[in-house]
């Protein structure tokens, strides 16, 4: 399995500060996404166990793996860890946009 594999898909997380479920994008060319809108910044670190993002702020997004799936975020500006699921099992909760 190609590594950047496990970490393609649409994942969602809640933000219990203020209550509001995200969605976390990684496309196939890597780019990320939260919410439908694209943060600029680049890949730093890429291996089985995680994804480094560094945005242009100079923060750092941590997507971490377990059993080949995405199971975390980590945003460094908010200093928070999320726990991520597969938008597939988001059922009625409301998504809102922005972050």
């Amino acid at each position: 399995m190609n590594i950047s594999n496990r970490y393609i898909g649409k994942w969602n997380f809640k933000d219990d500060i203020n209550g509001r479920v995200h969605i976390l994008q990684i496309t196939k060319t890597l780019n990320i996404l939260i919410d439908n809108r694209e943060l600029p910044g680049k890949i730093v670190h890429l291996d089985e166990k995680e994804l480094l993002f560094l945005d242009t702020y100079g923060y750092h997004l941590r997507v971490d793996v377990s059993e080949d799936r995405p199971i975390s975020l980590f945003d460094e500006a908010d200093n928070q860890v999320y726990p991520v699921t597969r938008c597939e099992n988001l059922g009625k909760t409301e998504v809102t946009k922005g972050k």
